[in-house]
């Protein structure tokens, strides 16, 4: 379902039960996304389209990300732990690595992006994928700010 401004605002599977819903702030950036697991907030560097980090419905950083200048992910810190990203020259995120350089998720992707495999223990944790882009595990779709790729 999409609202009057052509924005994503929820998402149903096969047998009508909401999967996702979605609102976003003036400059039309996604700034909550609830699920069954619950609802993430997104907190932006100002006006850009960089997440600095995500809460939860009680406000508690569940999430911390680092840009380059380029706007690719750099590292996300979850559960204490900070993990390094790891891109080929497509900016596709091929793997992710922990403090000590043990490889705790990997990815290879077809030419549109799809995914043909990802292993390891942080692979769905991780929300930055091809081309940089946020995946949204829930929904099997590529959010890229003003629209949504599956």
């Amino acid at each position: 379902m999409y609202d009057d401004d052509n924005r994503l605002i929820e998402v149903k599977n096969a047998s009508g039960t909401t999967i996702a819903s979605f609102n976003y702030d003036h400059l039309g950036r996604r700034i909550s996304k609830t699920t069954s697991s619950g609802t993430i907030y997104y907190q932006y560097d100002g006006d850009s389209n960089r997440v600095l980090y995500e809460t939860d419905a009680n406000n508690n950083i569940v999430a911390e990300y680092t840009w380059d200048a380029y706007g690719y992910p750099v590292t996300m810190t979850k559960g204490g732990v900070t993990y390094y990203y790891h891109k080929n020259g497509h900016g596709d995120v091929t793997a992710l690595t922990d403090e000590n350089g043990n490889v705790v998720a990997q990815y290879q992707y077809d030419a549109w992006g799809n995914i043909i495999s990802k292993t390891g223990t942080m692979a769905s944790a991780n929300p930055y994928r091809y081309a940089g882009y946020y995946y949204d595990e829930e929904t099997g779709l590529y959010y890229l700010m003003s629209r949504y790729y599956n």
